[in-house]
């Protein structure tokens, strides 16, 4: 009985994602929860629904309230961090993560450029380009932005001969 609701319920959450209904996907999915707790999936797709309805201050409160169900979620808390301009606590986050998700560095190296620590900026975006393989227009633009702003300019010389 569980099973075939369930299969409904991820049936509806995926029908209201794909309208961009977040509103009624997060419903779905807190019904989805009252079944199964701690489904990944529903957790998941509960937290994005937060960041697309724009809603971090909710979503930190629910990963606080749900901090085992939400440790993966590293790269949402601190997207919403750095959302709210709490660019120091996402950068903590950022710097104890294990991983080096490209997307977790993405952000590292945003919200340092936003804290003004250019060269730290321009050093985790040369990461991205050099060791992640990272070719996106905008990561090189926010490269050349962060170099510029830091003063060395030497390094930018170097870029534009390989790229």
């Amino acid at each position: 009985m569980a099973e075939a609701k369930l299969e409904v319920l991820f049936k509806d959450l995926s029908s209201f994602i794909e309208s961009k209904n977040y509103k009624k996907a997060q419903t779905t999915c807190d019904k989805i929860l009252a079944i199964q707790p701690k489904d990944k999936d529903a957790i998941a797709c509960k937290c994005v629904c937060f960041i697309k309805e724009e809603k971090f201050e909710d979503l930190l409160d629910y990963m606080r309230f749900h901090p085992k169900e939400t440790e993966e979620l590293q790269f949402e808390q601190c997207y919403a961090l750095y959302r709210l301009n709490r660019l120091d606590e996402a950068l903590t986050i950022l710097r104890s993560s294990k991983s080096e998700i490209k997307n977790l560095l993405i952000l590292e190296a945003q919200a340092l450029y936003r804290l003004n620590d250019y060269t730290k900026s321009a050093e985790t975006y040369n990461k991205l380009i050099n060791e992640h393989k990272e070719k996106s227009p905008e990561v090189k633009t926010n490269y050349i932005a962060a170099v510029v702003s830091s003063t060395k300019l030497d390094s930018l010389d170097d870029f534009i001969s390989k790229n």
